[in-house]
């Protein structure tokens, strides 16, 4: 799964008001993206992030059009 941020850029300045409105989780997420797509095994990495946690952030930050989903594969027992 590769994970881009669709809405915020960094000379935004709602991204100066993102640790206000976001989680932990949600808020490392959408600053780990802001530069370059990443896996969310690659967002776990980088930041010391649970794995469920975050498909889990990132689900719903999809689901609100915060971020798009670049390409998803599958990779073995319905893993992505």
């Amino acid at each position: 799964m590769l994970i881009e941020n669709s809405i915020i850029n960094s000379d935004d300045e709602s991204l100066e008001m993102l640790p206000e409105i976001a989680d932990k989780i949600t808020y490392r997420i959408i600053i780990a993206i802001i530069h370059s797509p990443k896996t969310a095994a690659q967002i776990c990495a980088e930041n010391k992030l649970p794995l469920s946690s975050t498909y889990e952030r990132i689900r719903k930050l999809q689901e609100e059009g915060l971020i798009t989903i670049e390409k998803s594969i599958s990779i073995a027992k319905g893993k992505k």
